[in-house]
């Protein structure tokens, strides 16, 4: 069993995939050099291969209910286990 993360980014995404791998890998670079344990969970609607992308450095995917910005985080704050939330 795995500890709680302290952090969870949550990220909305929809066909992101030739920038998705760089902010995943920017915000676990963060949590090295901070020691901090967290999570990245990508709201995705994409068509492309951003999900496969963001699944393969590790983060949770999830697919909203329903479309819109403002759904994808709403949906992604469900998810999220971490103390703190970072949008």
């Amino acid at each position: 069993m795995s500890a709680k993360p302290g952090v969870s980014v949550v990220i909305p995404a929809k066909n992101e995939e030739k920038s998705i791998g760089k902010c995943i890998e920017k915000i676990q670079r963060v949590f090295t050099e901070h020691h901090t344990d967290g999570e990245i969970i990508i709201a995705d609607n994409s068509t492309d291969n951003t999900p496969e992308i963001a699944k393969s450095l590790g983060a949770k995917v999830i697919v909203p209910d329903e479309h819109g910005y403002g759904n994808a985080y709403r949906f992604g704050f469900e998810h999220a286990s971490g103390d703190y939330v970072v949008m």
